[in-house]
């Protein structure tokens, strides 16, 4: 190894140079680019109408973290809310995007979400070489993203509102009815009887039973 480098040095210091001095030209012309970033804190959607079991089912395991995850991320770069946040930019910045073919496909490029394992936190950052445009696409995208998640949320409160009245409260309702009118029924058969009268009743004979045996004994 010695005397392949003292025989062949002056190759590799010819080598080194030219790769250090191509890497420095890149480095130099390369267009710079920028990624402004917005942090977002999401958190699964739990059902309003749900029994403790489906509770614990639904926040355990590490797989139902990982496609909800997924699934935001899926909905931050959908087709959707890709055409709802280059509707709402200014028009500037949209006519950019419009002269395109594929407007959303060639904004979608730029968009990259950062997942934050073990919490709540999702990073949507932009590319581009502009600055200021990219942090006003990040800040609509977001926006955007944050309107339709509370939609979605409201519409689930209001779905849940529906079942409760149209579906829940009545059956409540009809098996509080039959309870009564089943108590009704068996206080006609037996008697009325009032069931905290009977039950100090009964405490004092017993009373009066356990006095007499003391007596006796």
């Amino acid at each position: 190894t010695l005397l392949i480098l003292r025989r062949r040095w002056r190759l590799g210091a010819f080598l080194w140079l030219v790769t250090a001095g191509a890497a420095a030209v890149y480095t130099f012309t390369a267009t710079r680019l920028y990624r402004p970033q917005a942090t977002i804190e999401i958190r699964p959607e739990t059902p309003i109408l749900a029994s403790a079991s489906e509770e614990r089912g639904f926040y355990a395991g590490a797989y139902m973290w990982e496609n909800y995850y997924r699934t935001q991320e899926s909905l931050l770069t959908s087709p959707a809310i890709l055409e709802a946040a280059l509707r709402a930019l200014p028009e500037a910045i949209r006519r950019e995007y419009e002269a395109f073919p594929e407007p959303v496909r060639t904004l979608a490029r730029g968009v990259d979400v950062e997942k934050v394992r073990t919490s709540f936190i999702l990073k949507v950052g932009y590319v581009d070489p502009d600055p200021q445009k990219a942090t006003q696409i990040v800040n609509t995208l977001v926006s955007v993203y944050l309107e339709d998640a509370n939609q979605r949320l409201r519409n689930v409160k209001v779905s849940a509102a529906e079942a409760l009245t149209r579906e829940t409260l009545p059956e409540i309702l009809k098996r509080v009815d039959a309870a009564d009118k089943a108590l009704q029924a068996f206080q006609a058969e037996n008697g009325f009887v009032d069931f905290e009268e009977r039950h100090k009743a009964l405490l004092e004979g017993w009373k009066k039973i356990n006095a007499r045996l003391s007596e006796c004994r």
